[in-house]
């Protein structure tokens, strides 16, 4: 997006004083289907008949905007007329909450960038959303509340730059990769607490990492004070507040989605076997896994399985710790 275009949307940005009744509105992008229903101001997204889903990248410096932000773009800048009217009846300005589906499996590049108003995001549990990407959240002053679901493992670059109104993020131990300034900017932002007992790389997380506390697993408090970035960051002496956090993260057993046709799992610490049958009860699969805490790849491959329903089954010393059906 060109300087003039950028000067002109914050004009329109500007006038807009009021936020207007949201009209119904829906479609398909990809693999995922959008709603708003009318007179709502949430925006609800996923997969496509119950089938998993990827949110896919938008990129509004090539004219590629996402279709639930309501721009239309025009072909000519020079026309503020049209620009501003598009903008100023844009879902982009009406927008406040955001519901993802756990048939949504991604969420791409520039996907929500500028939502305004937006102030929530909330993803249904048992989420399998894997990554999220470059500037998916950039410039949502408004944003107040979003837990990162424990099956990401990617936050890119610019993730949530510019959210002014976030006080408080929790990086789950899944998350193995973190891009440049995921949360630079972040105004608000007076507490971290990663639950990661390895320290990611990072660069230019944040604009003021002294200003931020930061809580850490016990027994990786001396990792992160010696690590790049981390380093100087309000580190925490581990606390009940940090303890707490990282126990209740360590002790998660679920379903943490498939990935490269492989299912996967979080898991405390320890061995377990995992059972997958079909919904006729015949054992499909069966591995052993000796497990970390955190995310975990089973082994149990998907790819030579026919489309259904099929039945999970995790046990530990004989017992079952964690049943549930899953779609494939």
């Amino acid at each position: 997006m060109n300087d003039k275009s950028k000067f002109f949307k914050a004009i329109a940005v500007a006038m807009s004083v009021a936020v207007a009744a949201v009209f119904g509105a829906g479609g398909n992008a990809g693999s995922i289907k959008w709603s708003i229903s009318e007179g709502s101001t949430e925006l609800e997204i996923g997969g496509i008949n119950g089938r998993p889903g990827v949110i896919p990248d938008f990129d509004f410096d090539n004219e590629n905007y996402a279709p639930w932000s309501g721009l239309k773009r025009t072909d000519d800048f020079d026309d503020l007329f049209e620009l501003l009217n598009s903008i100023s009846n844009a879902y982009i300005l009406k927008i406040k909450s955001i519901k993802i589906d756990k048939t949504v499996t991604s969420i791409g590049k520039d996907a929500f960038y500028g939502f305004i108003e937006l102030q929530s995001v909330k993803f249904i549990p048992n989420s399998v959303v894997v990554s999220i990407g470059e500037s998916a959240f950039k410039g949502c002053e408004r944003l107040e509340k979003i837990t990162i679901p424990n099956s990401v493992t990617t936050i890119g670059n610019s993730a949530f730059k510019g959210c002014e109104s976030l006080e408080k993020i929790t990086i789950p131990n899944s998350v193995a990769s973190i891009g440049d300034s995921a949360f630079w900017e972040c105004s608000g932002l007076t507490e971290i607490t990663n639950q990661s007992t390895t320290p990611q790389p990072i660069k230019n997380l944040v604009s003021n990492p002294w200003e931020i506390k930061l809580y850490v697993p016990e027994q990786s408090f001396a990792a992160y004070k010696a690590a790049d970035g981390w380093r100087d960051f309000n580190i925490q002496a581990p606390t009940a507040i940090g303890k707490t956090a990282a126990a209740k993260q360590a002790l998660t057993i679920s379903f943490a989605g498939i990935r490269n046709g492989e299912i996967n799992l979080n898991l405390k610490a320890g061995n377990y076997t995992a059972e997958l049958y079909n919904v006729q009860g015949r054992l499909v699969s069966s591995v052993n896994i000796n497990a970390l805490n955190g995310l975990n790849a089973t082994g149990i491959k998907t790819n030579n399985l026919s489309k259904g329903m099929f039945i999970l089954n995790v046990k530990q010393a004989g017992a079952s710790v964690l049943k549930q059906k899953i779609k494939i």
